[in-house]
């Protein structure tokens, strides 16, 4: 039985939440894709074969007996894509949502790792074989079905513990998308016609390049595509561009091109093609998304990744704007707010370091030294200082490692910096470090044999990542080298996804309990590094309270290695 009906009074609003009371519901049944034009959502107040449904304007006045069953954490409040639910209780009371149960964040965490569609739609196909319902009954059923299913799947994978890390941490990315981040227009625009120019200039030199082997149109202007990989190509191999080995060029990938990159045609195509990605992935499209005060509204997705890092649902990406250029210092703090950055050092390595227990990593780390520089001199018997490109080497190769990159791709890149050591020399750096670190080593060598028998891991928090089998025609060893790469940086990754997320939960409760909400917020949360935003008067205060639980979430998933954060208020 569904009873169903629009709320137009304050006095209807409180027979609701009396209702509520009244049958002691611990759930909040919000029905998915139910924020109607005219400004209307629907909620649903499940019991044993029953459903009370009422439909809500947002409206302050008539929305408001609901505040405290939204604020009350106790309560759920279950649906799919919660993040918009959110926004518009968050907009029409000015309170934050609590409690909340979105069932494709736990489908996420149930199958991390799998290509699986996590839309509402996919998971009516995929866990009940139901489409769409058609009217509200069927949409609080299903929604009911599906809570049921992912709660007991939840239980039987031992999965409780990271399910509450990530429904605690769920207020905060969602007050992040209310609230936006600052465009400044003037540094974005300057941004952009640096990138134009330098595009201009590196077009202007591949065309004098080029232009004695193409054809020319009638005004004289050589007749190539320098965004076709294929003419390009063409273009160079009529040049007699040849790779190392002496062979003529057969692709114009970035890794093959910083190969021969010493050469200036090469020089010219590789700033073209950066400052090109520059102006097209960073350009207007920021400017578009930007609302009335300049701020955009990322749609994160907390759980995107396989490791349960965030990622962004569209092409506008928060999460990875390029450090170096000016992009990130074009994200700014509203008027009379301030940004407060924590940043962890080197915190995959200390994960490595307490997961392996490698005496090597854990005594640089407990005696303070720099990580990548004390190895590099130990490696090398001789002092390294800090801008030493040794050090550099290193601390690519310690990363490298890690993250399953072989000696060519840490070379290519290394090549990228400006490194003058050949691939050989970089081969020297991978084993002298491997050497150095031999628990390490066997560390991922064990974990990548797990994941190759088992088809998954697990942390130590007990998050799992799974992996498919070998996909038609795939050869085994190709499959179990793309699984031993993927799943060297997945305890890294998914350790510091959980703390990071813990360490977010537990500001964003001093939010709450201090009465700040509104006035200070999780501005951006770039895998390593959290942004607050904060009124002037608070961003001391804040900037302390960040770094004490992002230090101390860390240290209790990581008591054998100091925490060490870097920032300050920008």
């Amino acid at each position: 039985m569904l009873e169903d009906g629009i709320v137009q009074s304050i006095s209807e609003a409180e027979n609701f939440v009396k209702e509520f009371r009244t049958r002691k519901s611990q759930s909040l049944i919000i029905a998915p894709l139910l924020i109607f034009p005219e400004g209307r959502i629907r909620l649903g107040l499940a019991m044993e074969g029953s459903v009370l449904s009422r439909i809500f304007p947002v409206d302050r006045e008539i929305f408001s007996p609901l505040a405290e069953i939204f604020e009350d954490k106790e309560i759920q409040k279950v649906g799919v894509h919660l993040v918009d639910i959110y926004c518009a209780i968050r907009h029409s009371l000015g309170v934050a949502m609590a409690g909340m149960f979105d069932l494709e964040i736990a489908d996420r965490l149930l199958l991390a790792g799998l290509e699986l569609d996590h839309s509402h739609e996919g998971l009516l196909k995929r866990r009940l074989n139901k489409g769409l319902p058609e009217d509200a009954q069927g949409w609080f059923h299903t929604t009911i079905e599906l809570l049921d299913q992912v709660r007991t799947e939840i239980k039987s994978k031992e999965l409780e513990k990271v399910w509450q890390i990530e429904r605690n941490a769920q207020p905060a990315f969602c007050e992040m998308h209310y609230q936006g981040m600052k465009l400044s227009r003037p540094k974005w625009i300057k941004l952009m016609q640096k990138n134009q120019a330098e595009m201009q200039k590196a077009q202007a030199e591949l065309l004098d390049f080029l232009g004695p082997i193409c054809q020319r149109s009638e005004e004289g202007r050589p007749l190539i595509n320098l965004d076709s990989p294929q003419q390009v190509l063409g273009a160079l191999r009529e040049m007699q561009m040849r790779t190392p080995d002496g062979k003529l060029i057969e692709a114009t990938d970035k890794s093959t091109l910083l190969t021969i990159s010493h050469l200036p045609p090469i020089q010219s195509l590789l700033r073209y093609r950066a400052a090109e990605f520059g102006f097209t992935r960073f350009g207007h499209n920021y400017l578009d998304a930007c609302d009335k005060d300049d701020r955009i509204h990322f749609n994160v997705n907390q759980n995107g990744t396989a490791s349960g890092r965030p990622t962004t649902f569209n092409k506008l990406n928060c999460l990875n704007t390029p450090k170096k250029g000016g992009y990130r210092e074009a994200f700014v703090a509203g008027e009379g707010k301030k940004l407060t950055k924590a940043d962890y050092n080197a915190i995959e390595l200390r994960i490595l370091a307490q997961g392996s227990q490698d005496p090597a990593m854990l005594e640089v780390f407990n005696s303070g030294k720099d990580y990548h520089q004390s190895f590099a001199s130990d490696m090398f018997g001789r002092p390294v200082e800090r801008h030493d490109p040794l050090r550099d080497g290193v601390k690519k190769v310690a990363y490298g490692i890690p993250y399953g990159q072989s000696v060519r791709g840490v070379h290519l890149e290394l090549c990228e910096q400006g490194y003058a050591g050949t691939l050989q020399d970089t081969q020297e750096l991978y084993t002298k470090y491997a050497v150095k670190v031999p628990r390490m080593i066997a560390f991922l060598n064990a974990v990548g044999s797990l994941a190759i028998r088992d088809r998954y891991l697990r942390n130590n928090n007990g998050r799992l990542r799974y992996w498919a089998g070998p996909v038609e025609g795939q050869r085994q060893e190709y499959w179990e080298n793309a699984v031993r790469r993927s799943a060297a940086s997945f305890p890294g990754q998914s350790t510091n996804a959980d703390f990071m997320k813990v360490a977010i939960a537990r500001i964003w409760q001093e939010i709450l309990d201090r009465k700040w909400l509104g006035r200070v917020w999780m501005s951006n949360m770039r895998f390593d590094d959290l942004l607050l935003e904060a009124d002037d008067c608070l961003a001391d205060e804040a900037y302390s309270l960040q770094c004490k639980h992002m230090t101390e979430a860390a240290q209790e998933m990581l008591p054998s290695v100091p925490i060490v954060l870097i920032g300050g208020i920008l």
